[in-house]
């Protein structure tokens, strides 16, 4: 067994074995692959392979560590960009999309984006940045609630004189 040549991937750690998560290949194609690598003995591990129409080929997209779950978001495959978030369950490998059902016309999910970073502070996944297909590179903050499944946009406090920090809008 060997891993595959790929970049643009996203990883977490769960229980001693590394999960790598899509990518780009060598030809240019984007996978929805995860790849496992036991860290504790250097192994190869099976790989999980998600079902395209629930988890699609993703680069350039992040993921962080929830409990035993991966929660992906954003990237990109081929010439689409993605704004939805993922869980990936790591001890049976389902795919759930906790985005699906948002309308692509609501202003209150942020713009499909790329090579944007993200964390998970409590049970609420913080996106920042990226570039989109519009060409642009974006400044934005988001959260999403991991319990509500809702995004909210993230102010800073010169763009709401009535808030002091960052909050939430609709504060």
């Amino acid at each position: 067994k060997s891993l595959d040549k790929i970049a643009y991937h996203a990883g977490v750690l769960y229980n001693g074995v590394y999960y790598i998560i899509g990518g780009q290949d060598e030809t240019l194609r984007s996978s929805n692959v995860i790849q496992k690598f036991s860290v504790e003995n250097g192994t190869i591990l099976d790989p999980i392979v998600p079902d395209q129409a629930v988890f699609p080929p993703l680069e350039s997209h992040t993921a962080e560590l929830y409990g035993n779950t991966a929660i992906v978001f954003g990237g990109h495959t081929n010439k689409t960009y993605n704004r939805n978030v993922y869980s990936i369950n790591l001890d049976d490998g389902t795919v759930t999309n906790l985005t699906e059902g948002l309308k692509e016309e609501d202003e209150n999910i942020p713009k499909p984006r790329q090579l944007h970073s993200s964390l998970i502070y409590q049970d609420t996944l913080y996106i920042y940045g990226g570039y989109g297909p519009d060409e642009t590179y974006y400044h934005d903050i988001w959260a999403f609630s991991l319990s509500s499944k809702s995004f909210a946009q993230i102010k800073f406090d010169d763009d709401n004189e009535h808030c002091p920090g960052i909050c939430p809008l609709g504060r």
